[in-house]
């Protein structure tokens, strides 16, 4: 499921989700947080148990895709343990975000410690809020010397030149 950076996610955080009633490993999607400031977006993914090389990601066109597997471990153990319960999610996983076609993709930061993966994705200067200073009118500017005769000059607050 594709999703704007500033859409709400929560359909996008449930996507591939299984009950843990359903029998056999359910599908593994790792929970992601999205957070949104003035100069950038993260995104924020525990991956426990991957590593550096375990992930790929891209961004293409405009979207950003991040991919990967968690493997399923038990293969092979099943004539010595009986599974009686399997709560963690196995398998591929992709996450997809839209993000403005104008982000460079060598100014996006990743990495991963201890199981969590953070994306820094800075917003183009073009997406920034740009601060616009208003003007009021200017003061006028009166002559006027020590003694009342001009040899110096004096702002007039309140006034419009």
């Amino acid at each position: 499921m594709t999703t704007m950076l500033m859409d709400p996610f929560t359909s996008w955080l449930e996507q591939g989700r299984r009950s843990i009633a359903e029998p056999g490993p359910r599908a593994f999607m790792p929970p992601t947080d999205l957070l949104s400031g003035e100069r950038d977006v993260r995104v924020v993914m525990d991956v426990p148990g991957f590593r550096v090389g375990d992930l790929e990601i891209e961004l293409a066109d405009g979207t950003l895709t991040i991919r990967g597997e968690r493997r399923y471990p038990y293969h092979g153990q099943e004539d010595s343990h009986e599974l009686n319960r399997l709560e963690r999610g196995f398998g591929r996983f992709e996450r997809t975000l839209r993000v403005p076609r104008d982000v460079d993709p060598g100014a996006i930061e990743a990495s991963i410690d201890a199981g969590v993966l953070t994306l820094s994705i800075p917003m183009p200067d073009s997406r920034r809020p740009h601060r616009i200073e208003v003007q009021g009118p200017q003061p006028a500017a009166i002559d006027v010397g020590e003694d009342g005769e001009g040899d110096g000059t004096r702002e007039l607050a309140g006034s419009a030149a």
